[in-house]
């Protein structure tokens, strides 16, 4: 049914230090306590970041976060040196509204569709993303191409098998370019026996000095496996904060391993959940993360350059229409 493509994995920055952290090892290099380094001491002495394109000295990519506005769901646009790739696509209600916010973003094509889990209001408007703009290769867990499941991804499979499309089924630690930077795989298909959600694609972009963190609606088992399995290399400039919000997502544990400057919520205006929760919003004003929110702004957008990171103009925003 569908077409699997296996990922060309090149000699990336982390190979390097992996190397060096072998010869170190085979040279017996200790530390002071009489304990070999390990990676997480070599990364903090090389201050590596968990995976990054290399860029001349002293220059700084340009990305941009766009926080499409599809009410009720989860809608990020990623774009890096003329390059881009869309998370999740809303609800099939909100297609129409998906498609013209991606052309006011003057979005041609997209290099990956990268669908997090099987939940409508994440893959609802993945078909009408497909027929009207060309993809790469669609990025997806692989209990979601599972023969066995549950059907939801039929339609979205052939259409991707008719025009070509491969679909890859990702694991954690693989890597795939987007721009000037690299989106790496976190987690994929977490065995939490919570649902579809801790199934979700945990996914980390950055470049250069800059990175997005996006656990889809990943609750908080799948987040204490995150911060168990990379810690501090969690950190990220800009989080999409998980399951639009809620409480059952965002633990304090994950949002102190991320310290992330800025976080966007993805949620429809008046939507029967209450999201955002209260405990997230005073979780997120804990760690001193910036909150902007669809169900407020609408679609938004933050950028990073040579000058750092802009944050949206909340004025300059109308209010968005009623969900």
């Amino acid at each position: 049914m569908q077409t699997m493509k296996k990922t060309e994995h090149k000699f990336r920055p982390w190979m390097a230090a992996a190397v060096l952290l072998a010869l170190l090892a085979g040279l017996g290099w200790f530390t002071q306590t009489g304990t070999l380094w390990t990676w997480d001491d070599l990364h903090r002495l090389l201050d590596l970041p968990m995976e990054t394109a290399a860029l001349p000295a002293g220059e700084e990519p340009s990305a941009a976060v766009t926080f499409l506005d599809v009410g009720q769901g989860d809608a990020v646009l990623l774009q890096s040196g003329g390059q881009s790739c869309l998370v999740d696509t809303g609800h099939v209600t909100a297609a129409q509204d998906l498609l013209r916010e991606m052309h006011q973003q003057d979005v041609q094509a997209l290099d990956y569709l990268v669908l997090t889990h099987p939940d409508a209001d994440h893959i609802g408007g993945a078909l009408s993303v497909l027929r009207q703009f060309p993809v790469g290769e669609i990025l997806v867990s692989s209990a979601d191409i599972d023969p066995e499941a549950s059907g939801w991804q039929d339609d979205i499979l052939w259409e991707a098998q008719s025009q070509g499309i491969p679909v890859t089924a990702v694991q954690a630690g693989e890597t795939f370019p987007l721009g000037e930077g690299t989106i790496t795989i976190l987690l994929a298909d977490y065995p939490s026996g919570g649902g579809t959600n801790d199934r979700s694609v945990c996914l980390r972009f950055a470049a250069g000095s800059f990175s997005f963190l996006d656990t889809g609606d990943a609750e908080q088992k799948a987040e204490a496996e995150l911060v168990r399995l990379y810690g501090e290399q969690l950190r990220s400039t800009v989080m999409k904060a998980g399951h639009h919000g809620s409480s059952t997502s965002n633990s304090r544990a994950l949002l102190q391993a991320v310290q992330p400057q800025a976080v966007g919520i993805s949620c429809g205006a008046g939507n029967d959940y209450g999201h955002p929760h209260r405990e997230t919003l005073e979780t997120l004003e804990a760690v001193g993360a910036q909150v902007f929110r669809t169900d407020q702004l609408g679609t938004f957008t933050i950028t990073w350059d040579a000058e750092g990171l802009h944050l949206p103009d909340e004025e300059a925003y109308d209010e968005p229409a009623a969900a």
